[in-house]
């Protein structure tokens, strides 16, 4: 049985009150004496509870955040004109048919056929390679018929796609 000595009666000011003070507790999952007494040793300071963050900072954080994804931003833009300078690069490699030394196929390019059957159009979508750009078409035809040419891919009615 409970002791009766130590008691805290508390009266709220409407019904009302009262019911949301209920309803808090049950959402705490937790009784009202429990809820309640938890609420005022947390307001006394006896429970430390963590800072939560001031409007300077939470400003400061959201500027931060932005910085962050804007560098981030330019960064993938310049990985992007990177990988497409290197494509450009390897791609003069295949500029003519016959070429003095050893051609690096692309891997992206074997990687994705690997994966299933693809028409030009496609391979040069999947590659981001400009339509426009006859000399890195050129590189991958020449590509391809090298691979075809070691029975390594074949050219079927929809496109090219890796021997298995």
């Amino acid at each position: 049985m409970p002791d009766p000595r130590p008691c805290i009666k508390l009266y709220p000011k409407s019904e009302k009150q009262n019911q949301k003070y209920h309803r808090l507790a049950r959402k705490a999952r937790s009784s009202l004496s429990p809820f309640l007494l938890n609420i005022i040793d947390e307001a006394i300071c006896e429970i430390p509870r963590p800072a939560l963050p001031r409007d300077e900072s939470l400003g400061e954080l959201e500027a931060k955040c932005h910085d962050l994804e804007s560098s981030l931003a330019l960064k993938n833009l310049r990985i992007e004109q990177l990988e497409k300078e290197g494509r450009a690069l390897r791609a003069k490699q295949w500029s003519t048919r016959y070429y003095a030394g050893v051609r690096q196929i692309d891997m992206a390019l074997i990687e994705l056929l690997r994966k299933g059957t693809y028409n030009q159009y496609m391979i040069l979508n999947a590659l981001k390679i400009n339509p426009s750009d006859q000399e890195q078409i050129q590189a991958i035809s020449l590509q391809l018929e090298y691979l075809e040419a070691h029975d390594l891919v074949e050219r079927g009615s929809r496109g090219w796609s890796w021997k298995k």
